[in-house]
């Protein structure tokens, strides 16, 4: 005896429905999953959500959105830093430069303080576009290795440590012409040592750039409670990177001394008044020569002028890149 479907009570229409659901689960999911459709698959996926995270086409736009947005405002945070720096420290880095290769000089000798802003032009030139070019990889490269599980500080690591060679690549040549500028006025370079202290300049920075941006890391997160994403203000980034800054200048002072000497030697030049690298543009033969015959005082030479510009520079630097970051994320 056949029954109509308005015949059987709404509550066993309710169970058989929400059954039947059930068994089209297995099937809604081969579907999402790339399974081959069939026409009741299809007919039952028509009109469910279908909501894939990790394929979701939105997740995907905002994931490149933001790994393009590290690497603009990175360029431009950068760019700002840097010109900041070269502009109001660049007469203390002359003093630097100074000490740390010409004889027989103190804070006593008034040529110490003469044409101060020796070298600025192409310290500029050179400087701000490789420093927009740091914090743009930087910052790109430190969001995907997070993305791809590593923790804050091994994705600092190693993003500093492959930044560094492209950076380099662009600022030796006038972080060159800008010693030779500080050191002894002279713009006379040969093709042969545009790059001379290109090895030099990375084995420095590596070691120096690693402990600064770890340690402001470890610093703000002590003192000043830094989280991941969180908006740090001007003052208190001056604060941390100028701690920072001094302890990894500190600590880095003698791969300094020897990559300055190699860029400030020319040839024949050694009895005018220059402490030469002996023509090695190898920093660790010329540490073994500074230590043999300078002692220890000679491998930190300049320490004063370079630790003042250390505090300083890190203020600048931090400052000027937290308040650009949160200029462009407003």
């Amino acid at each position: 005896m056949s029954r109509s479907v308005s015949s059987i009570p709404r509550s066993t229409r309710t169970c058989f429905a929400s059954r039947l659901q059930l068994l089209l689960l297995p099937a809604s999911a081969a579907l999402l999953s790339g399974a081959p459709k069939s026409a009741a698959a299809t007919t039952a996926t028509s009109s469910a959500p279908k909501v894939i995270p990790e394929r979701n086409p939105s997740v995907v736009a905002t994931r490149s959105a933001e790994g393009q947005g590290g690497f603009v405002s990175g360029l431009v945070s950068g760019a700002v830093s840097r010109a900041s720096k070269e502009v109001l420290l660049h007469p203390i880095d002359t003093i630097r430069a100074r000490l740390q290769t010409q004889k027989n000089i103190s804070f006593a000798n008034a040529s110490l303080y003469e044409d101060l802003y020796a070298g600025l032009v192409p310290a500029l030139v050179g400087g701000v576009p490789a420093g927009a070019l740091f914090f743009g990889i930087k910052d790109f490269s430190k969001q995907r290795l997070r993305q791809l599980g590593l923790s804050k500080q091994q994705a600092t690591i190693l993003a500093v440590f492959f930044t560094n060679f492209p950076y380099w690549l662009v600022r030796t040549p006038s972080e060159l012409l800008k010693t030779r500028a500080q050191v002894n006025g002279s713009s006379e370079i040969v093709s042969s040592e545009w790059y001379e202290s290109y090895v030099s300049n990375i084995l420095y920075s590596v070691p120096a750039d690693e402990v600064k941006f770890l340690a402001y890391d470890a610093i703000g997160a002590s003192l000043f409670g830094f989280n991941d994403g969180a908006k740090v203000e001007g003052l208190t980034a001056a604060a941390t990177g100028a701690m920072a800054s001094f302890v990894s200048q500190l600590t880095t002072t003698p791969l300094d001394v020897a990559r300055t000497r190699i860029m400030a030697f020319e040839r024949g030049q050694e009895n005018n008044g220059l402490l030469s690298s002996s023509g090695s543009s190898n920093p660790l033969p010329v540490l073994v020569r500074i230590y043999e015959q300078e002692g220890v005082q000679g491998l930190f030479s300049g320490l004063s002028a370079r630790s003042f510009r250390a505090i300083a520079s890190g203020a600048i630097q931090f400052a000027s890149y937290e308040l650009t970051q949160n200029y462009l994320k407003s």
